[in-house]
């Protein structure tokens, strides 16, 4: 993880979060996961949805078409329809901002120097080695519920 990866830090020790990423390597570290942080990338979401994991809805959406080309753009760069696209940004648009209100509320009740000093020591604990294949992640997930 990087320095820009701690705010994602903060919220995996102080709550269940769920992240949506195509940076996954970057958030599979075990001590995540002990923590109850759940990450999947969007194509992940879309999966859960289709297992019937997750219930939808129809939308019909109104979009400037210039903004409809750059989404289907960048959809097609992800290999992914428009639609699996919007959903997955969406999804993590709305748990980026819950996680923003989860934090805000518990963080005002928290002593600011304790939770820097915890996360601090998280990250000096760097793990070495191979990246954790998808099957290792599965049974860590799997292992938590």
């Amino acid at each position: 993880m990087d320095e820009s990866d701690n705010k994602f830090v903060e919220a995996a020790i102080y709550g269940s979060v769920i992240t949506f990423t195509y940076n996954i390597r970057d958030f599979t570290n075990r001590d995540l996961l002990k923590h109850g942080w759940d990450v999947m990338t969007p194509l992940e979401l879309m999966t859960r949805v289709r297992h019937g994991e997750l219930s939808m809805a129809t939308l019909s959406l109104r979009m400037r078409d210039d903004l409809k080309e750059k989404a289907r753009q960048m959809a097609s760069d992800q290999g992914v329809s428009l639609n699996s696209y919007i959903n997955a940004t969406l999804a993590a648009t709305t748990a980026q901002q819950e996680t923003l209100v989860l934090l805000g509320d518990r963080l005002r009740e928290i002593d600011q120097d304790r939770l820097h000093a915890r996360v601090m020591k998280f990250m000096s604990k760097p793990r070495t080695g191979t990246e954790p294949t998808p099957e290792e992640i599965e049974r860590a997930r799997s292992a938590k519920q």
